[in-house]
């Protein structure tokens, strides 16, 4: 068998075609990612009724306030549950690949961090009274924070999750 030049060449004009497409392909990804996150956290805004939960939810964070199961008010714990089912979402989209976690990080890492340590108490309660383990993707995205190693339990030591 004998290979002349002009089959390497061709070969190697394949292979540059190729490996062309699929960074192309992987930077498009990544940007749609990016946009579908960007859209998610903008509903926090957008829809009238996560907008006044988030300020709600806000306020009681400002004031430095720790919620506890047992002293909400009906108003308050709707609130609260429309912003931890809302993080949960969005953490559960990260898990599955649809959103980006450096987005979600960059955009509301800090505020996501202020309200789960807030609301652990709660979090914890809605745990053991539902018998399940509601907002554990939250969870696990906040204990992965930077500069949050020092707080994490060994259970939420995960190696860093790559999208597909």
């Amino acid at each position: 068998m004998q290979v002349n030049v002009g089959d390497i060449l061709t070969s190697c004009a394949v292979l540059v075609a190729l490996v062309t497409w699929w960074v192309t392909y992987q930077q498009a990804r990544r940007s749609e990612r990016v946009t579908r996150t960007a859209e998610v956290i903008a509903n926090l805004s957008i829809s009238e009724p996560l907008a006044e939960a988030t300020y709600q939810v806000t306020r009681l964070i400002n004031n430095g306030e720790r919620v506890l199961y047992r002293s909400l008010d009906e108003s308050t714990e709707r609130h609260l549950v429309k912003i931890l089912d809302y993080y949960e979402y969005m953490c559960d989209l990260y898990e599955s690949g649809v959103l980006s976690r450096a987005t979600i990080a960059s955009l509301r890492g800090n505020l996501m961090a202020r309200t789960y340590d807030a609301c652990e108490d709660y979090i914890l309660e809605t745990r053991r009274r539902q018998g399940r383990q509601v907002y554990a993707a939250f969870e696990r995205f906040v204990q992965a924070l930077p500069g949050r190693a020092d707080l994490k339990p060994a259970a939420f030591r995960l190696p860093h999750f790559r999208p597909r």
